[in-house]
């Protein structure tokens, strides 16, 4: 798993906006195919591989969803398609 300086886990330092999302995204479809819903605890922690070969990292997936949730009107068309298509409750 990849950790942030000083071992304290979760995404790396230096990723872009449009990593982390990718990120959170395949994890929510593991979360997803595995569960078959998106009401995530908040203090899940999905364990996933990370897009472009970066290895496997856990993704603090229950914040992650709270916060997109949060922050729907910010997200662009394709994003909120993209959680839309694996089963998004926005509510």
């Amino acid at each position: 798993m990849a950790e942030r300086p000083g071992g304290s886990g979760g995404p790396r330092a230096g990723r872009s906006r449009g990593e982390a999302f990718a990120v959170g995204l395949a994890a929510v479809g593991v979360f997803f195919a595995r569960e078959g819903h998106l009401e995530v605890p908040r203090g899940c922690v999905e364990a996933v591989d990370v897009p472009g070969g970066g290895g496997v990292e856990g993704v603090r997936l229950g914040v992650w969803v709270i916060n997109t949730r949060a922050r729907r009107g910010k997200l662009t068309g394709e994003r909120v398609a993209a959680l839309d298509a694996v089963g998004m409750r926005w509510t």
